[in-house]
């Protein structure tokens, strides 16, 4: 995804925790967050869940996913530990 494309994805206005965390995801370097800051009743608590969702985005970025897939498949092998 090309930089312009993440911008328009994720304007500033209405940025949510969950936005953060997914912009930091799809690999972004920084996140704005100012208006949701400043318009919340206790800014300390929601600048908290801001830093703790991009920290999680990014380590989820860093990790990388698995594989999309078209059909589910096991992901564990079947070793018999329910018998």
């Amino acid at each position: 995804m090309k930089p312009s494309h993440i911008w328009k994805k994720f304007r500033p206005t209405g940025t949510t925790i969950f936005h953060a965390a997914e912009a930091m995801e799809l690999g972004v370097d920084a996140v704005l967050v100012n208006t949701a800051l400043a318009d919340t009743p206790d800014y300390g608590k929601i600048a908290e869940a801001f830093a703790l969702a991009m920290k999680a985005g990014r380590l989820a970025h860093l990790a990388g996913l698995g594989p999309a897939r078209d059909t589910a498949s096991a992901s564990s092998p079947l070793t018999g530990f329910l018998e």
